[in-house]
C-alpha cells in the first residue's frame, strides 16, 4: 500500500480541535465571571463614576463575547476543513493505490504514434 500524498494526523488535528474548544469555554466563563462582577459592582456602590465603570465593562463584555464569537467560527471551520481534507487524502491514497503503471499503460496511451 502506497502512501498518501497528503499525510495527515488526525489524532493531532482533534487535539488541537477540542484544546481550542475548552479554550472557548474558559472564554465564556471569563465573560460571565467579568459581568458578575459589574452585576456585583453596580449593587454595592451608587454614583455616576460607578454607572460610567459599569458602563464600559458592559462594553467589553461585549466586545469580548464578540471576539469569541468570531474565534468559535473559526474554530468550526477548522474542524469542517479537517473533515474535508481528511476526506480528500484517503480519496487521493485511493486513486494512487487504483493507478496501474506496471504495464505502462498510462505511458502508452500519452506517447506519440510512431
Amino acid at each position: 500500500m502506497t502512501t498518501p500524498f497528503i499525510e495527515l494526523n488526525d489524532q493531532v488535528h482533534q487535539q488541537k480541535l477540542q484544546a481550542f474548544h475548552e479554550h472557548l469555554g474558559q472564554m465564556a466563563k471569563i465573560a460571565t465571571t467579568v459581568s458578575g462582577f459589574e452585576a456585583e459592582l453596580m449593587t454595592a456602590y451608587n454614583g455616576d463614576e460607578t454607572k460610567i465603570f459599569g458602563r464600559k465593562i458592559q462594553e467589553w463584555v461585549a466586545n469580548y463575547d464578540a471576539v469569541r464569537k468570531q474565534f468559535e467560527l473559526i474554530v468550526n471551520q477548522l474542524g469542517v476543513t479537517q473533515k474535508n481534507v481528511s476526506g480528500m487524502s484517503d480519496q487521493n491514497s485511493g486513486l494512487a493505490n487504483s493507478l496501474d503503471v506496471s504495464g505502462n499503460s498510462s505511458y502508452t496511451v500519452l506517447s506519440p504514434k510512431s
